[in-house]
Protein backbone atom coordinates (compact mmCIF):
# COMPACT_ATOMS: atom_id res chain seq x y z
CA UNK A 1 0.00 0.00 0.00
CA UNK A 2 1.18 3.58 -1.40
CA UNK A 3 -2.07 5.65 0.80
CA UNK A 4 -5.84 4.84 1.62
CA UNK A 5 -8.30 7.33 1.59
CA UNK A 6 -11.63 6.23 2.90
CA UNK A 7 -15.20 7.97 1.10
CA UNK A 8 -18.30 7.46 2.49
CA UNK A 9 -21.45 9.47 0.53
CA UNK A 10 -18.89 11.91 -1.29
CA UNK A 11 -16.90 12.91 2.46
CA UNK A 12 -13.52 11.81 3.40
CA UNK A 13 -13.93 9.77 6.93
CA UNK A 14 -10.15 8.09 6.48
CA UNK A 15 -7.18 9.04 5.34
CA UNK A 16 -3.71 6.92 6.06
CA UNK A 17 -0.21 6.80 4.27
CA UNK A 18 2.63 4.48 4.31
CA UNK A 19 6.26 6.51 4.47
CA UNK A 20 7.56 7.13 2.21
CA UNK A 21 4.77 7.72 -0.03
CA UNK A 22 1.97 9.82 0.69
CA UNK A 23 -1.94 10.06 -1.35
CA UNK A 24 -0.30 13.13 -3.33
CA UNK A 25 2.24 10.24 -5.01
CA UNK A 26 1.76 8.90 -8.44
CA UNK A 27 1.98 5.20 -8.63
CA UNK A 28 0.81 2.73 -11.78
CA UNK A 29 -2.34 1.69 -11.03
CA UNK A 30 -2.29 -1.88 -12.53
CA UNK A 31 -5.27 -3.04 -13.54
CA UNK A 32 -7.47 -0.28 -11.94
CA UNK A 33 -6.50 1.06 -15.32
CA UNK A 34 -9.09 -0.66 -16.72
CA UNK A 35 -11.61 1.43 -15.06
CA UNK A 36 -10.04 4.01 -17.12
CA UNK A 37 -10.31 2.38 -20.19
CA UNK A 38 -13.67 1.84 -20.16
CA UNK A 39 -14.70 5.35 -19.40
CA UNK A 40 -12.95 6.29 -22.54
CA UNK A 41 -14.90 3.84 -24.40
CA UNK A 42 -18.15 4.88 -22.47
CA UNK A 43 -17.40 8.52 -23.60
CA UNK A 44 -16.48 7.12 -27.22
CA UNK A 45 -19.83 5.28 -27.53
CA UNK A 46 -22.15 8.34 -25.95
CA UNK A 47 -20.27 10.49 -28.63
CA UNK A 48 -21.27 8.23 -31.60
CA UNK A 49 -17.37 7.67 -32.33
CA UNK A 50 -18.31 4.27 -31.33
CA UNK A 51 -21.05 1.59 -30.93
CA UNK A 52 -20.76 -1.58 -27.80
CA UNK A 53 -21.64 -3.02 -31.35
CA UNK A 54 -17.91 -2.38 -32.90
CA UNK A 55 -16.06 -4.77 -34.12
CA UNK A 56 -12.38 -4.99 -34.43
CA UNK A 57 -12.50 -5.97 -37.67
CA UNK A 58 -13.91 -2.98 -38.55
CA UNK A 59 -12.47 -0.50 -36.09
CA UNK A 60 -9.09 -1.73 -36.73
CA UNK A 61 -9.20 -4.02 -39.78
CA UNK A 62 -5.04 -3.20 -40.30
CA UNK A 63 -4.49 -5.65 -36.97
CA UNK A 64 -6.55 -8.54 -38.45
CA UNK A 65 -4.80 -11.67 -39.50
CA UNK A 66 -6.02 -12.60 -43.38
CA UNK A 67 -9.45 -15.10 -43.46
CA UNK A 68 -10.00 -14.20 -39.72
CA UNK A 69 -13.61 -13.27 -40.42
CA UNK A 70 -14.44 -15.28 -37.18
CA UNK A 71 -13.13 -11.58 -35.21
CA UNK A 72 -16.11 -10.01 -36.98
CA UNK A 73 -18.12 -11.15 -33.47
CA UNK A 74 -15.08 -9.65 -30.75
CA UNK A 75 -16.68 -6.33 -30.29
CA UNK A 76 -16.12 -3.38 -27.93
CA UNK A 77 -18.26 -4.73 -25.57
CA UNK A 78 -17.15 -8.32 -25.67
CA UNK A 79 -13.37 -6.86 -25.24
CA UNK A 80 -14.96 -4.98 -21.73
CA UNK A 81 -16.94 -7.78 -20.69
CA UNK A 82 -13.17 -9.88 -20.82
CA UNK A 83 -15.54 -12.17 -23.03
CA UNK A 84 -13.74 -12.67 -26.49
CA UNK A 85 -13.52 -15.70 -26.39
CA UNK A 86 -9.65 -15.34 -27.93
CA UNK A 87 -7.34 -18.01 -26.65
CA UNK A 88 -5.80 -17.07 -23.34
CA UNK A 89 -2.38 -17.23 -24.66
CA UNK A 90 -3.63 -13.74 -26.22
CA UNK A 91 -2.98 -12.19 -22.80
CA UNK A 92 0.79 -11.32 -23.94
CA UNK A 93 2.86 -9.18 -25.48
CA UNK A 94 4.72 -10.32 -28.78
CA UNK A 95 8.45 -11.50 -28.49
CA UNK A 96 9.08 -10.69 -31.57
CA UNK A 97 9.63 -6.56 -32.26
CA UNK A 98 8.46 -6.20 -35.43
CA UNK A 99 4.87 -7.73 -34.69
CA UNK A 100 2.19 -5.19 -33.32
CA UNK A 101 0.84 -5.89 -29.30
CA UNK A 102 -2.91 -5.97 -31.52
CA UNK A 103 -1.60 -7.81 -34.26
CA UNK A 104 -0.33 -10.67 -32.06
CA UNK A 105 -3.39 -10.37 -29.68
CA UNK A 106 -5.65 -10.67 -32.53
CA UNK A 107 -3.23 -13.38 -34.01
CA UNK A 108 -5.01 -16.37 -31.26
CA UNK A 109 -7.45 -18.07 -32.73
CA UNK A 110 -10.99 -18.00 -30.79
CA UNK A 111 -11.44 -20.89 -28.10
CA UNK A 112 -14.85 -19.63 -27.50
CA UNK A 113 -17.94 -17.57 -29.13
CA UNK A 114 -17.66 -14.34 -27.80
CA UNK A 115 -19.78 -13.54 -24.64
CA UNK A 116 -20.32 -17.54 -23.48
CA UNK A 117 -16.70 -17.96 -21.20
CA UNK A 118 -15.25 -15.23 -19.10
CA UNK A 119 -11.29 -14.67 -19.23
CA UNK A 120 -10.02 -12.20 -17.54
CA UNK A 121 -7.60 -10.77 -20.74
CA UNK A 122 -5.27 -7.44 -19.63
CA UNK A 123 -4.43 -7.67 -23.24
CA UNK A 124 -8.10 -6.98 -24.32
CA UNK A 125 -8.41 -3.86 -22.60
CA UNK A 126 -5.72 -3.23 -24.73
CA UNK A 127 -7.67 -3.60 -27.96
CA UNK A 128 -10.18 -1.17 -26.39
CA UNK A 129 -7.76 1.51 -26.57
CA UNK A 130 -6.52 1.18 -29.56
CA UNK A 131 -10.24 1.18 -31.02
CA UNK A 132 -10.66 4.33 -28.78
CA UNK A 133 -7.48 5.81 -30.20
CA UNK A 134 -8.72 4.98 -33.54
CA UNK A 135 -12.32 6.31 -33.54
CA UNK A 136 -10.67 9.36 -31.50
CA UNK A 137 -7.74 10.23 -33.36
CA UNK A 138 -5.66 11.00 -29.70
CA UNK A 139 -4.62 8.60 -26.95
CA UNK A 140 -7.13 7.59 -24.32
CA UNK A 141 -4.94 9.93 -21.97
CA UNK A 142 -5.31 13.04 -24.30
CA UNK A 143 -9.21 12.07 -25.03
CA UNK A 144 -9.83 11.79 -21.24
CA UNK A 145 -8.19 14.73 -19.95
CA UNK A 146 -10.91 17.37 -20.93
CA UNK A 147 -13.76 14.62 -20.29
CA UNK A 148 -13.00 13.36 -17.23
CA UNK A 149 -9.25 14.45 -15.87
CA UNK A 150 -9.50 18.06 -15.96
CA UNK A 151 -12.81 17.92 -14.69
CA UNK A 152 -11.86 16.27 -11.70
CA UNK A 153 -8.78 18.30 -11.27
CA UNK A 154 -6.58 15.46 -12.34
CA UNK A 155 -3.17 17.00 -13.75
CA UNK A 156 -2.20 15.17 -16.80
CA UNK A 157 -0.92 11.83 -16.05
CA UNK A 158 1.44 9.30 -17.35
CA UNK A 159 0.27 6.17 -19.19
CA UNK A 160 2.50 3.82 -20.27
CA UNK A 161 2.11 3.32 -23.99
CA UNK A 162 3.31 0.48 -26.66
CA UNK A 163 5.50 0.54 -28.92
CA UNK A 164 3.22 1.58 -31.09
CA UNK A 165 2.01 4.76 -29.24
CA UNK A 166 -1.38 3.36 -27.67
CA UNK A 167 -1.78 3.56 -23.92
CA UNK A 168 -1.63 0.43 -22.71
CA UNK A 169 -5.16 0.40 -21.03
CA UNK A 170 -5.36 -2.74 -19.15
CA UNK A 171 -2.49 -1.04 -17.32
CA UNK A 172 0.18 1.83 -16.63
CA UNK A 173 -1.89 4.46 -16.19
CA UNK A 174 -0.12 6.69 -13.02
CA UNK A 175 -2.06 8.59 -10.96
CA UNK A 176 -2.32 9.26 -6.93
CA UNK A 177 -4.67 8.59 -3.71
CA UNK A 178 -6.09 11.70 -4.39
CA UNK A 179 -6.91 11.61 -8.21
CA UNK A 180 -8.20 7.64 -7.57
CA UNK A 181 -10.50 8.75 -4.59
CA UNK A 182 -11.62 12.23 -7.04
CA UNK A 183 -12.64 9.24 -9.27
Amino acid sequence: FHSMILLRHGAEVFRLNFAPYSDRTAHMLFSLSKSFTSAAAGFAVSEGKLSWGSSVTDVLPEEIPEGRDDLKNVTLETLLCMGSGLDPESDSQPSDQNVTWAGHVLSHKLQYAPMTHFHYNTMGTYLVSCMVQKAAGQNIRDYLMPRLFAKLGIEKPQWDMSPQGVCCGGFGLHLSGEDIARF
